[in-house]
């Protein structure tokens, strides 16, 4: 997209800067949430902001923030653009430190993509997934910290995994950018803490009529589950045909996966 904007102010995109010494450069300091908009319409933009904002309070983070200001300038970008549909990424950062670590004053960057839809191939074939014992600091913030995924790049790309797993040896946690859930004999399960609670997920668990188990599954349990599907604001439901190399179920995208996708899809 041509037009960002800065601390409430559009500009183009390549004049949109930070300074170098902002701690979410030098120390990895910031936060972010991303959200779609389709044909005008926003999708669950109220429950991405109020999460925003709770990251930004965990984070201790001084923004320029007023929500009615930022829908504000989220509708004068998608006019200076020229768009109806947009992915919309919020970013908020640790500011320019006097001491280079300590929280200053923060930017707040608006910034727009064109709009995905989701990927039928993948929904159809499913994904794979590389599972890897770690878990996320600050668990409830959706953080800008992406160091070890990145870092397990090109492992997974060797292994043709789309993301890594994490895990402890009590639970599984999350993906890199998604959470997880597991069907059993028709009881959808999903891990309940200290996992970042994302909209997909919370839409599932409230809204979709499924039998539930909010509740900690170990690696083990979960390669032994009929069905595992991801699910995330671009992800949709996206099921998980192997994990390690080990197939999942009959290594075929599950009928319930299939069945949530097709609901979600219906309510945005």
């Amino acid at each position: 997209m041509e037009y960002s904007a800065i601390n409430g102010i559009i500009v183009k995109e390549e004049e949109a800067k930070i300074s170098v010494k902002d701690i979410a450069l030098g120390r990895g300091y910031g936060i972010f949430d991303f959200f779609q908009i389709k044909d005008g319409q926003p999708i669950h933009m109220e429950e991405h902001l109020d999460r925003f904002e709770r990251s930004s309070h965990i984070m201790r983070l001084d923004l320029d923030w007023d929500r009615e200001r930022v829908v504000n300038i989220i509708n004068d970008l998608l006019l200076k653009n020229q768009v109806e549909s947009a992915g919309v990424k919020l970013i908020g950062t640790g500011g320019v430190s006097p001491d280079g670590a300590s929280i200053a004053n923060g930017n707040l960057a608006i910034i727009l993509y064109p709009f995905k839809s989701p990927s039928t191939e993948l929904h159809k074939t499913g994904v794979k997934l590389l599972s890897y014992e770690f878990q996320r600091l600050l668990p409830h913030v959706k953080s800008i910290n992406y160091l070890y995924a990145v870092y397990l790049s090109e492992e997974l790309k060797k292994a043709e995994a789309l993301e890594p797993l994490y895990y402890t040896l009590e639970s599984v946690r999350e993906t890199s950018r998604a959470n997880i859930m597991a069907v059993k004999d028709g009881v959808i399960i999903t891990p309940h803490e200290k996992i970042l609670e994302g909209i997909t997920r919370k839409t599932i668990i409230e809204q979709l009529d499924f039998p539930m188990e909010l509740r900690n599954i170990t690696l083990q349990e979960l390669k032994k589950s009929d069905e595992v599907f991801l699910c995330g604001t671009t992800k949709v439901a996206l099921g998980v045909t192997h994990i390690d190399g080990e197939k999942i179920g009959d290594g075929k995208v599950g009928e319930i996966t299939q069945e949530i996708r097709e609901k979600l899809i219906s309510l945005s």
